[in-house]
């Protein structure tokens, strides 16, 4: 009984002094209130683009959600688009680290999960030089036969 007392008092003081133990790195945009553990998920069903209209409508078009822990940051106009993907595309162009994605990649170490920098770089270097030349690709062309009469 007094551990399930000390747990419930616990986890609301974790969670109001967590944002003053471990400060926010980076100044991000407006947007809508989230819930602890879940972020915004339980406002998905409302982020059709009718919805996201009103959202750039109250916040801007640049917004702010998280789904779960995971940062995301909805871009909903031209201008805010073209600067993003224009001058902040480095800081934009990898797929974000989760536990499940690092535990099935390799600790991020495979192509498709890696982080853009000079690693992914060379790995993509070398998948370009070796497996998609016109003879590797040629090569297995009965494999990619085999498998579409599979999927037929």
């Amino acid at each position: 009984m007094s551990i399930f007392l000390f747990s419930i008092f616990l986890i609301p003081l974790i969670l109001i002094f967590r944002k003053t133990l471990k400060p926010w790195k980076w100044n991000l945009p407006p947007g809508p209130r989230k819930l602890p553990i879940i972020g915004n998920l339980h406002q998905s069903r409302e982020l059709n683009p009718r919805n996201r209209r009103n959202l750039s409508e109250k916040y801007g078009p640049v917004v702010h959600l998280c789904f779960g822990y995971v940062p995301t940051v909805v871009v909903s106009s031209k201008e805010a688009a073209e600067e993003v993907l224009k001058i902040h595309d480095l800081q934009c162009c990898s797929r974000p680290e989760t536990a499940g994605i690092r535990m099935i990649s390799y600790n991020c170490k495979d192509i498709g999960f890696a982080p853009y920098g000079e690693e992914w770089r060379l790995m993509r270097k070398i998948s370009v030089v070796e497996l998609f030349t016109a003879k590797k690709i040629q090569s297995f062309t009965h494999i990619r036969e085999e498998e579409n009469d599979l999927l037929v």
